[in-house]
């Protein structure tokens, strides 16, 4: 009788590995096919902001079933916002507010005891083991096109337009010969340059043109470009900048800033500047953002205004600077480095401006070229 009841739990346990470890199997691949369909269905929403995205992940991953059950998703344990890296093929996970700035999702289909949803087991139950927890993990990356240098209402450049990205992760010091690739500026308006350009490309709204000779045809939306006045808190005083000028990270608030000939605005820490009037250049002038990278300055205008001076020459701005509502205009020899958005933006002659790849992308919406399985 014993030889006989050591015989049946054999026979289970090789009749757990022909039945039970098929379902669980066929479980898995249910579960990586829902996850894909997610997490596809999220990054293709991401321009709709993160309760879009996270919407379409759990009617995607309901639609598909697993052992026989339509899969349910947490939409807050589930669901991951972050930013993929084709040059590593890494993943970092954004966390509240900066979610906003994904470019690929992951999403994690599970089944487990802890939710009770496991894979029940049928002949594995006679060696004590009554489920399977299973799980499967699929990223998506929207491959749309980031915010770049944007004149909302107009950009140009008489002569010598350059733009070029980099990674400040790298290199603090892009040049020429050392970016990464060609930078992208973009309107709703005419851009437009008297000769030797080069850039990647254009981003046009549906009434854009452009008159440069770009790497890559332009790249026309179906809706108008449009980046919302930022909101921050008001103050009526002015400052003066005049020779080199350190200030302390922190949280700014002017009306107008003036930049005497030769004067550097330095920081000595991250900083959040909120203009609201004018910035003028008296000269040559230079607003640098801790350790020359650009995200360590942020740069809002809360309304209109104009930025520089058409009589400025030489001038270097190191920042991430949103002013949707101002005027930027130059005359000679100007180095944008970092990002930058404003109404218009006029320069006459070599305006060069390099892209920092490791900003967190403010993408055109309506520009998605294609949303892919990374991982």
């Amino acid at each position: 009788m014993l030889y006989v009841v050591v015989s049946l739990v054999a026979l289970m346990g090789f009749a757990s590995l022909g039945v039970d470890l098929a379902r669980v199997q066929v479980a898995k691949t249910e579960l990586r096919r829902a996850a894909d369909a997610a997490a596809m269905a999220a990054a293709a929403n991401l321009t709709g902001g993160v309760t879009a995205a996270q919407s379409a992940a759990v009617s995607l991953a309901a639609a598909n079933t697993v052992d026989g059950n339509s899969q349910v998703l947490d939409s807050t344990n589930d669901i991951e916002f972050g930013t993929w890296s084709t040059t590593t093929r890494t993943f970092t996970v954004l966390s509240g507010s900066a979610r906003s700035g994904a470019n690929a999702i992951r999403v994690t289909t599970r089944r487990t005891a802890a939710r009770g949803t496991a894979i029940p087991l049928l002949f594995a139950q006679v060696v004590g083991q009554r489920t399977c927890d299973v799980s499967a993990t699929s990223t998506a990356f929207s491959a749309g096109m980031p915010a770049e240098l944007v004149g909302l209402s107009g950009i140009n450049v008489q002569n010598n337009f350059f733009g070029g990205t980099y990674n400040s992760g790298s290199t603090t010091s892009p040049t020429h010969s050392t970016i990464l690739d060609g930078a992208y500026a973009a309107s709703n308006a005419a851009i437009t340059a008297g000769m030797n350009e080069a850039l990647d490309g254009v981003v046009l709204g549906p009434s854009g043109t452009s008159n440069l000779t770009t790497a890559n045809a332009p790249i026309v939306l179906s809706s108008a470009i449009a980046y919302p006045l930022p909101t921050g808190g008001t103050t009526t005083m002015d400052f003066t900048i005049s020779g080199t000028q350190y200030v302390s990270g922190g949280t700014y608030y002017a009306n107008d800033l003036t930049i005497n000939n030769g004067g550097v605005l330095a920081f000595s820490g991250a900083a959040t500047v909120y203009l609201s009037g004018n910035v003028k250049f008296m000269g040559d002038a230079t607003i640098m953002a801790y350790n020359s990278v650009p995200g360590n300055l942020k740069i809002y205008h809360t309304g209109t205004g104009s930025f520089g001076s058409a009589t400025a020459n030489n001038d270097v701005i190191t920042a991430d600077v949103y002013c949707p509502g101002v005027d930027f205009v130059v005359k000679n020899n100007a180095v944008l480095t970092g990002r930058f958005i404003f109404k218009t933006i006029t320069a006459k002659n070599n305006l060069d401006f390099y892209y920092d790849e490791a900003l967190t992308p403010t993408y055109f919406s309506g520009t998605s070229s294609g949303v892919s399985i990374v991982k």
